[in-house]
């Protein structure tokens, strides 16, 4: 999954120029084990899981039509 989380990134980024990619719920959390990949500034944080929970939820509201993830920063060493 990180692989073709990765891919996607370089893609947008070659296409978008100073543009930053965005990402689907579903590619940026799934496998997504770094608590530090969101809200990483967050004291208390509850865990990806609950943010993902809480997004999905937004999304599945009649009035959205999608929620996606903005990639501010990532590294290909880093556990995406």
């Amino acid at each position: 999954m990180k692989e073709y989380l990765l891919k996607n990134i370089y893609e947008q980024e070659e296409e978008m120029g100073d543009s930053l990619p965005v990402v689907t719920l579903e590619l940026f959390f799934e496998e997504n084990n770094d608590i530090g990949s969101i809200v990483c500034n967050l004291l208390n944080h509850p865990g990806i899981e609950e943010f993902y929970s809480i997004l999905k939820q937004i999304r599945n509201k009649p009035n959205v039509q999608d929620v996606l993830v903005e990639i501010m920063e990532y590294d290909e060493g880093d556990n995406i």
